[in-house]
């Protein structure tokens, strides 16, 4: 492979290797198949086009002899320029390290966290803007000093370095050193970026959903944040917030009860139920709505409470707290005397 002509199948195979890995990943490719096309893209990709952007040159390797008689050196003096085989590879995958944690970091802050379609889009995105950047700095340079990538780059280097002279062992050394922690890096770049962009299962699947009373319309001078008295026969509204965190649209279900009890909290004894009312709604992921839920009290007392069900699938028949996805315990007064507020 010459400078003149295949200076640039390297980047060009970077963008074909990343197209194919967001088309197969997109797709819910799993198995070998995606592991495969995952680990050079999360561990090798981003680096590399960012080290070929900043480094366009190939690494050259010379040799300088010393006339004996001034110097008193008789073996030549092996010196590099650039970055090329061991190093180069080292480099980009401890770059790449880098830009995913950074890419992840970023994803955190999106409506859609740390999930697949972030980073993968966000380290695709990244590959491709600094490949068309090594594509134009080797473009502004004579053909003869274009980084060409060698087939057996490591295998070359080595070569160079070795040789019976105690000043090329101390190269050979150094070279190894850089093969070494070049392969350190890949196993542990593999493994993070593997598990970033290829999570278990039960992680993805894995989610939440946000389930509270609406306080924005409630004065700091009460005794509760949400509307906790009431007069006989009075209807008051209960706004409920929902914000889905499921990685996927849900069709949720509410279920208003009130409850005659004794006890409070958890460990509270049902005396008697009746429903009040029953809403609703479908929420994309990362969507947020406030349901103004209508509540009039059917009875009388202080031992009363509102019990908000929230279901992800369509209720049973006998709604409860223990087949409820998400719920909300409200203790309520329902006397004559109560200062109700506004209906």
């Amino acid at each position: 492979m010459t400078r003149r002509f295949g200076w640039f199948l390297d980047l060009a195979f970077v963008v074909l290797w990343t197209c194919f890995t967001v088309t197969l990943v997109s797709q819910g490719a799993t198995g070998w198949v995606r592991a495969a096309a995952i680990v050079p893209f999360v561990t090798l990709f981003p680096g590399y086009t960012l080290l070929a952007t900043l480094f366009p040159r190939g690494g050259t390797h010379r040799t300088y002899p010393f006339d004996r008689n001034e110097s008193g050196l008789e073996n030549p003096m092996p010196t590099k320029s650039g970055v090329d085989g061991a190093e180069r590879f080292a480099f980009s995958v401890l770059l790449s390290v880098v830009v995913v944690a950074v890419v992840a970091l970023i994803a955190n802050f999106t409506p859609w966290g740390v999930s697949v379609v972030p980073i993968l889009f966000g380290v695709a995105g990244w590959t491709l803007l600094w490949t068309l950047g090594a594509l134009v700095r080797r473009v502004r340079l004579d053909p003869a000093e274009r980084y060409v990538p060698r087939p057996l780059g490591l295998v070359s280097a080595l070569r160079f370095s070795g040789g019976p002279s105690a000043s090329w062992g101390n190269e050979s050394r150094s070279t190894m050193f850089d093969v070494a922690l070049g392969l350190s890096i890949l196993v542990f770049a593999t493994s993070l970026g593997y598990a970033a962009v290829n999570p278990p299962q039960e992680t993805k699947a894995a989610g939440f959903t946000e389930f509270y009373v609406e306080t924005e319309n409630i004065s700091g001078d009460v005794e509760s944040t949400y509307p906790s008295q009431f007069a006989p026969g009075q209807t008051r509204t209960l706004p409920v917030g929902i914000e889905n965190h499921e990685q996927r649209s849900v069709d949720y279900h509410l279920v208003v009860l009130e409850q005659r009890v004794d006890g409070a909290g958890e460990n509270a004894s049902v005396r008697s139920e009746a429903e009040l009312d029953r809403r609703t709604v479908s929420l994309d992921h990362g969507e947020r709505t406030v349901l103004p839920l209508s509540v009039s009290p059917t009875g009388t007392g202080t031992d009363r409470r509102l019990v908000v069900l929230l279901y992800e699938d369509s209720p049973p028949a006998d709604p409860a707290i223990d087949s409820a996805y998400r719920s909300l315990r409200l203790p309520i007064d329902v006397t004559t005397d109560a200062d109700a507020g506004g209906a």
